[in-house]
């Protein structure tokens, strides 16, 4: 056998000797500040807890992270069966997002725009504007920002 051929058959063996595992779950609680959820198996096996919902333990980091609904369905995971450390890969419905690199969450970011936007006054012959006339309308908006991402 050639070379080339013995190194194709080798990496198809160590491949195939690989075990990539997935649970199909329901999400029973979701903690925020750990950034992890408890599920329990739909194949009624035991209940996981502190899934991770991102790759870092440090929750202080940046990344993007979908808390699921409690009461959803979740595809949980672990490679090469080792079930110490499973993730949460896919979620059905998604109650938060968060949204964040080193320096900045896009909450923040929207949050500071609409506050910006709601102080907004425009210089005109007769002098500065008031507030903007739909002030009501941007408040409602950075209200809502609440209702889809997480600090």
């Amino acid at each position: 056998m050639s070379e080339k051929k013995e190194r194709l058959r080798q990496a198809l063996q160590k491949l195939n000797a690989r075990s990539f595992h997935t649970v199909v779950a329901t999400v029973k609680s979701v903690d925020r500040q750990e950034l992890s959820c408890d599920v329990e198996p739909l194949d009624g096996g035991a209940d996981m807890f502190d899934v991770r919902l991102r790759a870092a333990l440090d929750t202080e980091r940046g990344g993007l992270v979908l808390l699921p609904t409690v009461g959803s369905t979740v595809l949980v995971s672990a490679i090469n069966d080792n079930w110490n450390f499973p993730y949460v890969a896919m979620v059905s419905e998604v109650d938060l997002i968060t949204v964040k690199t080193q320096q900045e969450s896009l909450k923040t970011l929207l949050n500071d725009f609409l506050g910006a936007v709601q102080q907004l006054t425009v210089t005109t012959p007769a002098g500065p504007s008031g507030v903007p006339i739909n002030l009501a309308a941007f408040q409602q908006l950075a209200a809502r920002l609440n209702n889809l991402f997480l600090d």
